[in-house]
């Protein structure tokens, strides 16, 4: 073998174990992921363009003439293995129903299918905050660190890509090679995954977390969410904290308001001793009617604004102030002391003028008060003579 055909056979050997590698994994149990029998496809399609260059170099060298038909053979079990493992992999992809075409038929031929390619999943970013590091340290884990197929050169720049703040100067020290990305990630393992500290941050969240003011949905969404999310937190750290109960449960009530606790000690009244489960489900429970009372609450003032703006034009409002001395409203069809409603000269236009000028005026077709239109009228007179607005 020649020493300029050397490195190209040897290329062209990583590529034949890559795909024998795929091949082995389309016969594990592992082969149901979907996500990684897509990934394994575009990593085995690129593998294929490499393989077509330098299987060209070869047989298009000088040496290869001494090595034809072995070079060739190469080629065609290379080939024929590379179509097998293919089509077995889209084959446990979920079939697509192909988007018909315009005149109603399938856009693909019939018996083939394609796999779809997912959105990208974008790294977590990590900045040395130690709540953020047991979720950054699981997911960089899950679909960086433990991956085989990429090199500690590329898990290196996916690790610094990743890091922001204190986290990013931890491994900023180390050279950027294939060797020190195992101590880089080590190292910042090594700092991060301190138990106690873990441990004794997500505790101080749910002491340090502020007293709630006043009744509200918000406060109680908030505390709620800091206590189930710190405890399930420490659970991952080994804590037992379905062992904290009474503890527990005190810390959570004294952090309510007076009246939500109030509503809790009367609910529990009978009970001999109420867990930390049995206080999270009540207080859920309080959300729901203080999120129902909100929206009634809402929707009661806003009918009042509503009414109140509809009626200050009305006739009545103008007869106690002509009676008081007061000037009332001007008329906006004549000009006059008097509410359009009342005007004679209007009353005497032919319809589509009426609406010309309420429209012009942006008076309500209804009851011809101002600030609202005919389908906002809070007036429950309609047309004496269809019934409409």
């Amino acid at each position: 073998m020649g020493k300029k055909l050397k490195p190209k056979i040897h290329v062209r050997d990583s590529i034949v174990d890559f795909l024998l590698r795929t091949e082995k994994f389309l016969n594990s149990s592992q082969a149901t992921d979907e996500l990684q029998i897509q990934f394994r496809l575009e990593k085995l399609e690129a593998k294929w363009d490499e393989f077509e260059e330098v299987q060209c170099d070869i047989e298009g060298s000088e040496e290869h003439e001494e090595n034809t038909e072995a070079h060739r053979q190469v080629r065609a079990e290379f080939e024929e293995k590379y179509f097998e493992v293919r089509a077995g992999l889209v084959g446990k992809l979920p079939r697509r129903t192909p988007a018909p075409t315009q005149n109603g038929s399938s856009s693909e031929p019939a018996g083939v299918h394609t796999y779809v390619r997912l959105p990208q999943i974008n790294l977590p970013e990590f900045d040395g905050s130690f709540e953020k590091w047991l979720p950054f340290h699981n997911t960089f884990r899950a679909l960086i660190d433990s991956s085989p197929e990429l090199s500690g050169i590329q898990k290196f720049h996916y690790l610094r890509a990743s890091l922001r703040g204190d986290a990013l100067k931890l491994v900023d020290s180390y050279p950027m090679s294939e060797a020190n990305y195992r101590v880089a990630w080590n190292g910042l393992v090594a700092r991060f995954s301190n138990g106690y500290l873990l441990k004794k941050r997500h505790l101080n969240a749910m002491f340090e977390f502020p007293k709630i003011r006043k009744e509200s949905a918000a406060g109680i969404h908030d505390v709620i969410d800091c206590f189930e999310r710190n405890t399930k937190i420490l659970d991952q750290l080994g804590e037992k904290t379905s062992g904290w109960g009474a503890m527990l449960t005190h810390l959570l009530v004294s952090k309510l308001d007076d009246v939500t606790q109030k509503h809790w000690e009367e609910s529990v009244s009978n009970e001999v001793e109420p867990s930390f489960a049995i206080l999270v489900d009540f207080l859920k429970k309080q959300t729901r009617v203080l999120d129902a009372v909100s929206v009634d609450q809402r929707m009661t003032t806003s009918s009042s604004q509503a009414a109140s703006t509809g009626f200050k034009s009305r006739p009545a409002k103008v007869s106690v102030n002509s009676a008081t001395g007061n000037k009332g409203p001007r008329c906006a069809s004549c000009g006059d002391q008097h509410s359009i409603a009342q005007c004679t000269a209007f009353s005497k236009l032919p319809v589509d003028q009426r609406l010309q000028l309420t429209n012009s005026k942006r008076l309500c077709s209804n009851c011809l008060g101002r600030n609202h239109m005919a389908r906002d009228c809070p007036s429950k007179f309609r047309c004496r003579t269809c019934s409409k607005n």
